[in-house]
Parts: C-alpha cells; sequence; structure tokens
C-alpha cells in the first residue's frame, strides 16, 4: 500500500495547492483504508466494510447499501475493495457523494481503530479462554487421572485382602485337616506305644522282684569270701557295664565303659548293699531317659551268651556259697533289664515320632 501511496501522491499533489498537503491527504486514505481493512491483508471484504458503516450509523447503511457501496468501487468485480480501488473511487465521478464523505471521514479511522482494538480484546479474551480451558482440560485430566489410580488403588487392595482372607480360610481348612490328622496318628501311636510298653513292663518286673527276696544279711558274708564261685565273676562284670557312668564306686574312662573291673572291685560296690540295690531298681529310669550307651548293653550281653545255660538262677542254685545266690538273682535282673531295653529300643523310634507329632498338634492348637 505505501507503494501506491507514493505512485498517487504524485497525482494527488497535482490536484493539490501544496506537496504537504497531498502527502497529508495521501496518509490520511491510507489510514482509512486500515480502518476497513481489519485484517491486514490489502483488502476489503463485505463484511469488514459492512462493520465499519454500520458502526457509523446502521439506519443509513444497510446491508444493501453496503453491497451496493461495495460494487461501486470494486472494479475488477472480485468481491472485495484493493487499495487502488479504494483511492480511485475518491476522485471517481460514479462513486456517490455520501460514500466519498465516508472514506474520506476521519470517524471511519476511529471506527477501524475501535473495531481493531475490540477484536485486539476479542482475540485476548479468546486466548484467555483457551488457556483457561486447556488449564481446566489439564487439571481436570489430572484429577481424572488421580481418582483412576486412587481407585485403581483401592481395587488392588481390596484385592488382596480377598485374596488374604481366602489364603486365611484355606490356611484354616488346612490348619484343621492337619490338626484332625495328627490327633488321629497321635492317638494311634499312644495306644501302640502303650500296648508295646505294657508288653516290657513284666520285664521290669521281673527284675525287680528278685531284687526284693535278696537277704541283705548275706552281703557281709560276700565281703570277706575270697574267691567267688564260677561264672560269678563274669555275672558281677555285666551288672558292672550295666552300672558304669551310674554308680560312683564303678570306675570308667573318659568315654564312660568300664575300666580296671575286677573282682576286688565287686567286693567294693558290695560293702555297700542298700545303695547297690538302689542303683540296680533305679535303672530302669536311666534306661527310659536314654542314658545308658547302647555299648554297655551290647557288653552285658555277650557277657551272658558267653556263659550260654549257665547264666541262670537256676545253675547257681546247684552251686554252693553265698555269691551264687546273689549271682544267681543277678542273671534273673539282668536277662529282665536287657529283654525291657530291648523292647523300648524297638518302641523308641515310635516314641520319638509320637513326641514330634504331638509337638506339632500342640503349638497348633496353641
Amino acid at each position: 500500500c505505501r507503494v501506491i501511496v507514493i505512485s498517487l501522491f504524485a497525482r494527488m499533489a497535482s490536484l493539490s495547492s501544496s506537496s504537504e498537503d497531498s502527502l497529508k491527504l495521501a496518509e490520511t486514505m491510507l489510514d482509512t483504508f486500515r480502518a476497513f481493512d481489519s485484517d491486514g491483508n490489502g483488502r476489503i471484504t463485505f463484511d469488514e466494510l459492512k462493520g465499519v458503516l454500520q458502526r457509523l450509523d446502521p439506519h443509513e447503511w444497510t446491508a444493501e447499501k453496503c453491497r451496493h457501496f461495495l460494487e461501486s468501487l470494486d472494479k475488477d468485480k472480485n468481491g472485495t475493495i484493493e487499495y487502488t480501488e479504494f483511492v480511485n473511487g475518491l476522485f471517481s465521478s460514479k462513486v456517490e457523494a455520501a460514500g466519498k464523505a465516508v472514506l474520506a471521514s476521519q470517524a471511519v479511522v476511529q471506527v477501524g481503530a475501535n473495531i481493531a482494538e475490540e477484536e485486539r480484546k476479542k482475540q485476548a479474551e479468546l486466548e484467555a479462554a483457551r488457556k483457561a480451558a486447556e488449564l481446566e482440560a489439564a487439571t481436570k485430566a489430572a484429577e481424572e487421572e488421580k481418582c483412576r489410580k486412587e481407585e485403581e488403588k483401592r481395587k488392588q487392595e481390596e484385592e488382596r485382602k480377598k485374596e488374604a482372607e481366602l489364603q486365611a480360610k484355606r490356611d484354616a481348612v488346612e490348619r484343621d485337616a492337619r490338626m484332625d490328622s495328627l490327633r488321629k496318628r497321635c492317638e494311634e501311636w499312644k495306644q501302640q506305644l502303650e500296648q508295646e510298653l505294657s508288653a516290657a513292663i513284666p520285664f521290669v518286673q521281673g527284675a525287680e522282684s528278685v531284687l526284693d527276696v535278696l537277704d541283705k544279711r548275706d552281703f557281709p558274708e560276700l565281703c570277706v569270701t575270697v574267691k567267688p564261685a564260677a561264672g560269678a565273676d563274669i555275672v558281677f562284670e555285666a551288672m558292672a557295664w550295666l552300672l558304669a557312668g551310674i554308680h560312683p564306686d564303678i570306675a570308667v574312662d573318659r568315654g564312660g565303659r568300664l575300666k580296671g573291673w575286677d573282682f576286688r572291685a565287686a567286693h567294693r560296690i558290695i560293702n555297700h548293699p542298700e545303695h547297690l540295690l538302689m542303683q540296680l531298681k533305679g535303672l530302669k529310669h536311666h534306661i527310659d531317659e536314654g542314658s545308658v550307651p547302647e555299648l554297655h548293653f551290647e557288653k552285658a550281653l555277650k557277657l551272658k551268651e558267653s556263659m550260654g545255660d549257665a547264666f541262670s538262677q537256676e545253675a547257681f542254685s546247684k552251686k554252693s556259697g553265698p555269691w551264687c545266690n546273689l549271682a544267681g538273682a543277678l542273671c534273673v535282673w539282668l536277662t529282665n533289664t536287657i529283654k525291657y531295653y530291648d523292647a523300648l529300643v524297638r518302641v523308641m523310634p515310635m516314641r520319638k515320632e509320637y513326641r514330634e507329632l504331638k509337638a506339632e498338634l500342640d503349638q497348633l492348637e496353641a
């Protein structure tokens, strides 16, 4: 437009009294054109023209009149008014005087400025509304995402609780089933143990009954007897193996095995008959506790078997001397004690199994 203004300036200078007035007129026309050209693209559209004219006088400038005015200026009939067409309209005799007056009016510039300011404000408001909408959308999206995550977390927590409850129920069912099974097995083992142990009780009774009939008054006579009857030394040694580590007068090595046993050692423990009888009767407790080594029973059994049928109360009853009565009684005691131990050895795995099952049951019931 500036180039066109310069070219038109020469034309207007020939019609004007001074070049200064022509320049001022050219600038006024450019400002007026810009007032109509609100989007600044160098063309005035029908809407742009109507918008300004109806701002000036809405009653005068109807839409039809605005259309007629545009057509009078639009020489190339392209539906818009270019700057050359705008300027030529001011000098054309075919354009109505009222239209020329409007084009040359300073009020048009003010209206254009007002429209431009309104458009600027409108665009600013639209931009602010757009940003506010974007912010609102972003806030809403963030809130929705937060709600979604919280809902997902809540659902996961509910699922976890449900699974925990189901697992607890399954564990309870399994625990109850296990407890029922343990009670049944414990009862079975208990009954079997009682049967096995009841079968072993007669051996204990047999061992203790023979000790009860010993005459304690015979013990002092044994102390002065120098040489025992044949086989009595073996019986006393077998007895010593079972009492090794229990009777304080029976010497043992570091491994708890019998050490330095001879008939003089037998004299030492026989000197205290009541203590010896107490140790013999109390051996059952040590066997039940498992404190008598298996090796000691093996040694005693080997000595017993080495004598064959001579290892019996009947065999010693046929011999004379006080040693024979005690040796015969010890044969009965040793035989029954070894049988009791054998019976207990058989039930030891059962007893262990029972104790383990009972411990597990007690733990589950706690």
